[in-house]
Parts: structure tokens; C-alpha cells; sequence
């Protein structure tokens, strides 16, 4: 599995998942990283900040740096890309944000640390070019930057303080989002209306009684089983017909709207316990990370128990490693968690 760290100073991970200052004097900035992602275009990177520490530790910085950047504290003193600071100020979130030398705030909404029970979230979203940012599940809003983004490789990067804080990391896939003047949008338009309309199709899906009329040529350019099964000299491939078996309808529906239009806009977390078993069969990595991420970002005493049990066949998968750490770690640090785990049956 790739690590996590592309590059660290005094910044160590535990777990496959931690990150804790090991080094320099506490309090100054010092002790920063920046981290590896799956796609440079499009990244996500959600912090689970402990409520233990949260009343009391206030401060890291997160935010995106071109590749080269060797994150020294004289990068961060420089603003050499666009920095993220946070600050619990009576119970709200306040965000400052450093950039070539200027600096704004804003408020980040929704974002109350007495709105969470085990540990506060923090989500930053890097797409087309634009930084979002959200508190848990809660939308995500635009980053107000004093300055245009300079063209650049850009890469996440945090930086931690004082070593009280110790800070869960994940690095995701966002799904897609169509930028309006772009290729993008006359792709996605073809996409959705080849997934709506079903005209023309040449091969059919079976899955229980549902028949799902689908392109081939569609689905074998974006997974490589429905490749296989195609191109292959069996039965599928020949009569244009694949089934899939023991899988929940709905599922595979929302697998194959996912494979055309790349849109995760409804999954939801009794959703993607279903999912992904299916996605990790059919090999579609993109839904098995993003059901997994579905998964622990929802954990609570109402989906611990399916959580555990969808993940826990897959969590040597990298695509569920971190995700499944992550559950671990809230499991570890919630006795309403271990206690609905125990006192509930796991189930079938």
C-alpha cells in the first residue's frame, strides 16, 4: 500500500492513519507534512479531530502545496500555497486562510464541536481547480481565496502544533463534478443521457428478475470485469448477456448509474453497506473506497454493527484499510459504540 506521507518533518503516523507531532518545540509550526493522493486532479482528506482534545487544542493547519514544496517551517512562515487554519472560538469554527502573503477568515457553517459526540470531522475537497471545505456531513462550502490559484501539482498538507493533538487522516476520491465551459460537461451530459434514455444499448444486465439494458462499449471502458466478460469467448460475450448473482438489485442499479455518470449524489450508508460487497467483486475501486468511506463517516450506535460486518472481510483491501482503522479507532474511543457493537447480533 502507498504510505500516506509523501514527505514529513517531525510529523509521525501511527496506525496507517495518525499523524502526531514526534519532534521540535511544541507550539511553533514546525512539524507539518504533505500527503500522498490517489488522483493530483481531484483529492479529498477528511481530519477526525478527538472531543477530548477539541475543547482544548485548537489549533492545525490543512491546505494544498505544489509537489515540490519541502514543507520546512520557512514554506509555511512564506505561504507557498494556500493554507487552512482552524480555531475553536465559543463553539464555532473560524477558518483563516494564508495565501501569498494575504490573509481573510470566515466562518465555517455548521461546524459546532458540541454538535459531535465522539470526534469532530473536517472535510477539505480539492476539484477544478477550487477549495471546498465542511464540518461532517454538512455541505461543503467554497474557500474564499484572496488571490487566483497559481497552475500548479498541488498535494494536501498539514501541519500540527503542539503535540497533545493527534489527528486521524484519510485521503479519499471525490466523485466528479461538472465545471460548466469545460469537455467535462458535454461528456457528462452524453453520459447521463445514455444512462437515462437506454437507447441503442447492446447487452443486457440480469440481476434477479430486473434486466438492465446497457452499452457495452461503456462499461467495458470503465471496469475491467464487464471488459473481460465481453471480450471474452464464453456466453456472456457471445449472447451480450452478463448476470450477476447473489447481489441486491438496487445495488447493482446504482453500480451501473455510477460507471456511466460517476455521480454519488444517493448513496447513503444502508446503501453502501450493500454496495460494497458488490463494487469490491465487480471491481469497481472508485465504490468500494467511497462505500467504505460512506460507511465510517455515518458510524454511529444505529450502523456500527453493519459497518463492522461489511468491512471486515475487505479490510486488508487498500481501498477499506484506512477506512476500516478509522472505525477501529472511533470504536476505541466510545463506549456507546462498544456497547451497541456487544449488545447487538451481527447481521446475515
Amino acid at each position: 500500500m502507498v504510505s500516506l506521507l509523501l514527505q514529513t518533518h517531525e510529523l509521525a503516523l501511527a496506525d496507517g492513519i495518525h499523524l502526531e507531532k514526534v519532534g521540535g518545540v511544541d507550539g511553533m509550526w514546525t512539524s507539518n507534512a504533505l500527503l500522498n493522493v490517489p488522483d493530483p486532479e481531484r483529492f479529498s482528506v477528511r481530519i477526525a479531530v478527538p472531543m477530548a482534545n477539541a475543547e482544548k487544542i485548537t489549533r492545525f493547519l490543512i491546505g494544498i502545496v505544489p509537489k515540490e514544496t519541502m514543507m520546512s517551517q520557512e514554506d509555511i512562515e512564506s505561504h507557498a500555497g494556500v493554507f487552512l487554519q482552524f480555531c475553536y472560538r465559543h463553539l464555532t469554527v473560524y477558518i483563516s486562510v494564508y495565501m501569498s502573503g494575504n490573509e481573510t477568515e470566515f466562518e465555517l457553517v455548521h461546524a459546532r464541536p458540541a454538535d459531535f459526540d465522539i470526534v469532530a470531522v473536517i472535510r477539505m475537497e480539492f476539484q477544478n481547480k477550487e477549495l471546498h471545505i465542511a464540518c461532517g456531513e454538512h455541505p461543503l462550502q467554497r474557500v474564499p481565496l484572496p488571490n487566483p490559484l497559481p497552475d500548479a501539482d498541488y498535494r494536501p498538507c498539514i501541519s500540527i502544533p503542539d503535540k497533545e493533538l493527534r489527528l486521524s487522516v484519510i485521503v479519499e476520491v471525490p466523485s466528479r463534478k461538472r465545471k460548466a465551459g469545460t469537455d467535462d460537461v458535454q461528456a457528462g451530459k452524453m453520459a447521463k443521457q445514455l444512462w437515462t434514455a437506454r437507447e441503442f444499448t447492446d447487452a443486457i444486465v440480469f440481476c434477479g428478475k430486473n434486466e438492465i439494458p446497457v452499452h457495452r462499449a461503456v462499461l467495458a471502458a470503465v471496469s475491467p470485469f464487464f471488459a473481460r466478460a465481453f471480450k471474452s469467448s464464453l456466453r456472456e460475450s457471445i449472447e451480450a448477456k452478463v448476470t450477476i448473482q447473489d447481489a441486491d438489485p438496487e445495488a447493482v442499479e446504482f453500480l451501473l448509474s455510477f460507471l456511466y455518470t460517476g455521480v454519488l449524489d444517493d448513496l447513503s450508508d444502508v446503501l453502501a453497506a450493500t454496495l460494497l460487497p458488490i463494487a469490491h467483486r465487480l471491481e469497481v475501486s472508485e465504490l468500494v473506497w467511497h462505500s467504505a468511506a460512506k460507511l465510517a463517516l455515518s458510524l454511529c450506535e444505529r450502523t456500527v454493527v453493519s459497518a463492522v460486518a461489511t468491512l471486515r472481510p475487505y479490510r486488508d483491501d487498500p481501498n477499506v484499510q484506512l477506512h476500516w482503522e478509522d472505525i477501529m479507532t472511533q470504536i476505541q474511543n466510545s463506549r456507546k459504540l462498544v456497547s451497541a457493537l456487544m449488545c447487538n447480533e451481527t447481521p446475515e
